[in-house]
């Protein structure tokens, strides 16, 4: 038998051995007698067996991984495609059967929905898809069925891994998605994986969606063919885990699986306390009350909402719609003009609420009134959406007309006017676009600036005519035209090469600049002319003018850098700087800016950040802006930038796909084996202790650490008993709860270990490299401190960094859904010690945690030092715990407030660099009182 002859499930892991099995089953089902080849997409399928169990024509569409990266199996298959999962080259019913095992949540969450539509346009019969789905109410015993998967050999814990990290999906989005394709479907067990969904563990999804209606048998026939799922219903997990897995599992184990022995019957039945966990989380789930009133909300909502599309459905709704759109555009909101409209809507509602007496009355008072018609119209905030406050905000505040007149008047007063030229490579834009570009050079309120174009080679007339236009009627604009079409980078040099001023900002062709861009710019220089590099804030214009996306950026955080380019635009440059790095570099094309940006911030520190949206990146159908799957090559050139950033700054490391989409992950290597301490206060609560020490231990994939438990008189008799067989250090603190000292002292007892990594007794290890992502930061030697991402037993993010003085608070944890913080490496001012690495050297130079500070801040404040002496705190988010706060001694009463004081007095008048208009979205777009 040749090697493409072999049985096609030997050597497949058992859940894909049962999920490609319950294919070919469904299949036969569908279809049991066929007068000719099926036509199947195997969409993401990687090493997919179904070439050998259909017999059809089999096309294998890889959507994330690059081939090869996962093949079990010598597979020769009739046919191959990669694309995106956002577009499928195929015609609409191309294919019989269409199928998706385990690529849902590989997809962006963003674009789920496109993928979807696009599988049930493809499909002219049906699609099967499944996946794990996230459910909140199941999170931790997802953890424990994924150890004891892992324990018994059956892989390693993907799920904790690669999915949590790409975010599953979640199986009421599908549910809502597939009602709205009207599309009817039928949930079917899937295999081995059913058994944990016998009681609603592993939460994983096996629908099969029939566009021509709704098979009712075919769960029970799926359910009868499968002798692993036979007798499964009312039984308790053990019991299933058992028939499953016991001998009818065993040998279905073993026959698929070459040379590698089933696991012994004991070792399965040594699982118990395990199980049993289990049950105990199946036993604290919602009662059927509960549910009861979750189901009779989720009604009462759906009739809610049937009520309003009916009441929006009308043709006096949509016309209203339309007049509000095009008072909207006459006379906008913040405009006088809306207020005169807005008198006889006011007179109107006078009437209808007090009658016309009171409105005679009211008409006879003008001094009332009329300067009512003068005023800007501003309505309240709540009726706003955060895009309307935010142009608002930019257009009455930021970019009045008074405050452009300010502007142009101070800029003509500033005692250092440097110009500033302007890089625009041009490559065949839009006229219209383009003409928007260079007028946003022309409307600037600081007047010596310099436009440098490049024309790459433009193919279209009209965009050559207008180049030559503009440069023939303004003499700051300069053009050099481009034999042929040489790149982004070398245009962009070439455009630099005419650049005469002191400093150089870019722009694209199709972007454009507020008024206040270069006034800012060299208003921020005339308070420090030693900057050699500054940038701004920036957002995005849809086509049809309007702005969003707002991105409020911190100060300057080399970490975030290393993990998306987030200075982008707009970006001012000392030219004497950009000679010295060489200008852009080709191989980088289409991440040049990021790879410029890394090399001159290797250059100097003299790096300055103006917290004011400056630029306006322009969302072009094919750009980035619009979709980060338009530029996949940028994406590539942006990993060769950073690993040779790496190399450049003495590193070794790698770089590889990041939580969010389009972000980045450095990785440094870890340099031999540095021992860890890890140091976990505690007083009794033996259940919080034990439970932290057994995550550490089953979970942490780091050899070289030892456990410390610092125990500040405990006196429940399990504690103590638990403490006296301890496998690790247990330091005994007598005396009043102090953290700071108690972690001082035990930092004394550490010997020679190199890290020091403080721990509560709360908190839960989930990812099991955590130590390995903490300890790649704490090793470099500009770092301090590293901390980790928290969640809250119920899956909400509890830490992900700390932010001093954000809405008056001394400090607090932030949890950053904003742009993806809280799921990107990035610099803070500080991180929590409940889960915080830090250097044994670093520890000591710093003199420890603050004692004074015997409850809170402490670890704040030591970080506010750290950050004096100038080291660098790193947030990362691939170290990932539960943290129960609080479960543990509370909040900290009194004392906390006595810390407080004491915090606030030592750090009076801290501004943090890394907190931003943007980053609180309670005062995103806030108004001020002016407004």
């Amino acid at each position: 038998m040749t090697s493409t002859e072999r049985d096609p499930l030997v050597g497949l892991p058992f859940d894909l051995h049962e999920r490609y099995s319950l294919t070919q089953r469904i299949a036969n089902l569908l279809w049991p007698e066929r007068d000719r080849p099926l036509r199947v997409l195997d969409v993401g399928g990687h090493s997919s067996p179904l070439k050998y169990l259909l017999p059809t024509d089999v096309v294998v569409m890889i959507d994330v991984k690059p081939p090869g990266t996962l093949t079990h199996l010598p597979i020769e298959y009739d046919g191959y495609v990669q694309a995106s999962g956002a577009s499928l080259p195929f015609a609409d019913g191309s294919f019989d059967l269409v199928t998706a095992h385990d690529t849902l949540e590989h997809v962006p969450a963003p674009a789920r929905p496109s993928f979807l539509r696009e599988l049930l346009r493809v499909a002219g019969g049906h699609v099967i898809l499944n996946g794990p789905v996230y459910d909140p109410q199941t999170a931790r015993m997802e953890r424990v069925v994924a150890r004891l998967q892992e324990r018994l050999g059956h892989g390693e814990n993907v799920f904790l891994s690669e999915h949590i990290r790409m975010g599953l999906p979640e199986r009421r989005s599908i549910e809502a998605f597939l009602e709205e394709a009207g599309k009817s479907w039928t949930q079917v067990p899937n295999g081995q994986l059913s058994v944990w969904l016998a009681g609603g563990v592993l939460k994983d999804l096996a629908l099969a969606l029939f566009p021509t209606g709704e098979l009712t048998d075919l769960v029970d026939h799926v359910l009868n063919s499968s002798p692993a799922l036979r007798g499964i219903g009312g039984r308790s997990y053990r019991e299933a885990y058992v028939i499953a897995m016991g001998p009818e599992g065993a040998a279905g184990l073993e026959r698929v699986r070459e040379g590698v022995p089933s696991p012994p019957r004991d070792e399965i039945e040594g699982f118990d306390e395990a199980l049993t966990e289990l049950e105990g989380f199946v036993r604290r789930a919602p009662t059927a009350p509960q549910l009861e009133r979750e189901r009779e909300l989720e009604a009462r909502i759906e009739q809610l909402d049937r009520a309003y599309r009916r009441a929006t459905a009308g043709t006096g709704h949509r016309a209203l719609q339309r007049m509000e759109r095009g008072i909207g555009r006459v006379a906008p909101w913040g405009t006088r003009r809306r207020s005169l409209l807005l008198g006889p809507a006011r007179g109107l509602r006078l009437i209808m609420r007090e009658g016309w007496g009171a409105f005679l009355l009211r008409l006879l008072q003008p001094w009332r009134w009329v300067p009512r018609l003068w005023e800007r119209a501003i309505p309240p905030a709540e009726r706003l959406t955060a895009r309307e406050r935010y142009e608002m905000w930019l257009n009455l505040e930021v970019l009045s007309p008074k405050a452009i007149r300010r502007m142009r008047r101070e800029g003509r007063r500033f005692a250092y006017r440097p110009e500033i030229s302007v890089v625009m490579p041009v490559f065949d834009p839009q006229p219209a676009w383009l003409r928007a570009a260079i007028g946003s050079l022309k409307s600037q309120a600081y007047p010596r600036w310099q436009l440098c174009i490049a024309d790459d080679g433009s193919t279209r007339e009209d965009v050559k005519r207008l180049l030559s236009e503009e440069a023939r009627r303004d003499s700051r604009i300069v053009l050099r035209t481009l034999d042929r079409n040489r790149g982004i980078s070398a245009a962009s040099n070439a455009a630099l090469e005419m650049a005469a001023g002191e400093f150089v900002g870019f722009l694209d062709h199709d972007d454009e600049l507020k008024p206040n861009a270069l006034y800012e710019v060299v208003r921020l220089l005339n308070q420090s002319r030693d900057l050699d590099y500054i940038y701004s804030d920036e957002d995005k214009k849809e086509l049809d003018g309007s702005l969003t996306d707002a991105f409020f950026k911190p100060d300057w955080s080399p970490d975030f850098l290393m993990s998306v380019n987030y200075v982008t635009h707009f970006s001012v440059y000392r030219a004497e700087v950009l000679e010295r790095v060489g200008g852009f570099l080709s191989e980088y094309d289409g991440s040049q800016d990021y790879d410029l940006a890394l090399r001159v911030t290797e250059s100097t520190d003299d790096i300055a950040h103006i917290p004011l949206p400056l630029y306006s990146w322009r969302k072009v159908p094919g750009s980035a802006a619009a979709s980060l799957d338009f530029k996949d090559y940028a994406y590539v050139a942006g990993k060769k930038a950073l690993e040779a950033a790496l190399e450049r700054r003495g590193y070794s490391g790698s770089v590889e796909h990041g939580i969010v989409e389009g972000r980045y992950r450095a990785r440094y290597d870890i340099r031999g084996e540095p021992s860890v301490l890890i140091v976990i206060p505690t007083r009794d609560r033996r259940d919080l202790l034990e439970r932290c020490v057994e995550s550490i231990r089953s979970a942490s994939t780091y050899p070289r650490y030892e456990i410390m438990v610092v125990d500040n008189d405990s006196r429940e008799a399990e504690t103590i008993e638990y403490l006296e067989g301890f496998s690790g250090k247990v330091f005994p603190y007598p005396g009043p709860f102090n953290f700071a000292r108690m972690m001082n002292a035990a930092a004394q007892e550490a010997g020679d270990a190199d890290m020091l990594l403080f721990l509560n007794n709360d908190t839960e290890v989930i990812a099991p490299e955590w130590i390995e992502a903490m300890l790649e930061h704490a090793q470099r030697p500009e770092v301090a401190a590293v901390g980790a991402r928290l969640l809250l037993p119920n899956g909400e993010p509890q830490h992900e960094g700390i932010l001093v003085g954000m809405n008056g608070a001394a400090a607090r944890n932030v949890s950053l859904e904003y742009f993806g913080l809280g799921r990107t490496i990035r610099n803070c001012s500080a991180v929590t010690a409940a889960c915080m690495m830090i250097r044994r050297e670093v520890f000591r130079e710093l003199g420890g945690f603050e004692e004074r500070l015997a409850v809170a801040f402490n670890d704040v404040d030591m970080c506010l030092r750290a950050r004096e002496k100038g080291y660098e705190v790193v947030y990362t988010p691939y170290a990932l715990l539960y943290h129960d706060e609080g479960s543990s001694r509370g909040f900290g009463g009194s004392q906390a407030a006595e810390d407080e004081i004491f915090f606030r007095s030592r750090w009076r008048g801290y501004v943090d660099p890394y907190d931003n208009l943007g980053l609180g979205p309670e005062r995103r777009f806030a108004p001020s009182p002016r407004f």
